[in-house]
């Protein structure tokens, strides 16, 4: 299955998700893959430089991410669409309100709610960002399976 992580400008949170998610799937050998795209991204950009750090200082290269915008086509080859918020979520629904049954907010994989923008906030900030993205992101991957850690 693809899953496609979506936020709103595609250079933090959901590139922390789409890069998390297929380091895990990586090492474990599952079958899903990820991509992420922004509901008002600039096409082309970089990740975020902070997130570009905390990815670095989780074994993860980031220097390959490119954002995009989010496309009537990326959503029909999602098999799950996540939001990082529920506005995000609501964004969606109300344009493309065919693809609502597969549309959930991360924050239904955490105890908390959605993942709040770490956008002009510092490391730390985004240290804590990439730490409820990790625990959303593991119970997603438990509930759609994945495969054994590879060694």
């Amino acid at each position: 299955m693809k899953v496609l992580f979506v936020c709103t400008g595609n250079t933090c949170r959901s590139p922390m998700a789409e890069l998390y998610f297929n380091d895990v799937m990586a090492r474990t050998g599952g079958p899903h893959r990820a991509a992420s795209a922004g509901l008002a991204a600039f096409p082309g950009e970089t990740i975020s430089r902070h997130a570009g750090e905390v990815m670095r200082r989780n074994g993860i290269d980031p220097s390959t991410f490119r954002s995009r915008r989010v496309s009537r086509y990326l959503l029909e080859e999602a098999g799950l669409v996540v939001g990082m918020t529920r506005s995000h979520c609501e964004a969606l629904i109300s344009a493309a309100p065919e693809f609502a049954p597969k549309i959930r907010e991360l924050g239904e994989w955490r105890s908390g709610s959605g993942i709040a923008d770490p956008f002009g906030g510092g490391a730390a900030v985004y240290e804590k960002t990439f730490a409820a993205i990790r625990e959303a992101v593991d119970a997603l991957v438990r509930e759609i399976g994945a495969g054994e850690e590879k060694p």
